[in-house]
């Protein structure tokens, strides 16, 4: 946990974080704003894969609320707000150091049955859930907005 917040304070020193959010939602286009929250999605779920859900949360939303004070949707605030967090909370699935619950499960497995749960096990099963439920709470969150 303290590596993840380590790791999150250098990239956000380095600015690395604003070239990846930059570089995201470039390559998933922002012609829309649902693309745009698409775009930020991928972004924060692929952070937390790698550093906390609230590290990742924090430092993606300065840049969005940057984003939504010039967009011209002014319904697009709330939903990139809300899709940040939660692609965060649902990256945080996808590696066993995306969020302390996945190693806390990993000791008790561990513990309670006698065998280990290697990382690239828990990714085998972590990211098909990460694929599924981030297109899945894209289309919830963006219901209501337009494609202009």
């Amino acid at each position: 946990l303290l590596g993840g917040f380590i790791l999150s304070k250098s990239m956000e020193r380095s600015s690395a974080h604003l070239r990846l959010a930059l570089f995201m939602v470039s390559l998933f286009g922002n012609t829309s704003s649902k693309q745009l929250v698409l775009g930020f999605m991928v972004t924060a779920a692929t952070l937390s894969m790698w550093i906390s859900n609230t590290a990742t949360t924090l430092m993606l939303l300065p840049v969005a609320l940057a984003v939504a004070n010039q967009a011209k949707d002014k319904d697009l605030a709330v939903p990139l707000m809300l899709s940040i967090a939660f692609a965060a909370s649902i990256g945080g699935i996808g590696t066993p150091i995306g969020t302390p619950p996945n190693l806390v499960f990993m000791q008790v497995y561990e513990q309670t049955f006698n065998k280990n749960i290697g990382f690239t096990q828990w990714m085998t099963w972590g990211i098909p859930v990460v694929i599924c439920m981030i297109p899945i709470t894209w289309l919830w969150l963006t219901r209501k907005l337009s494609y202009t």
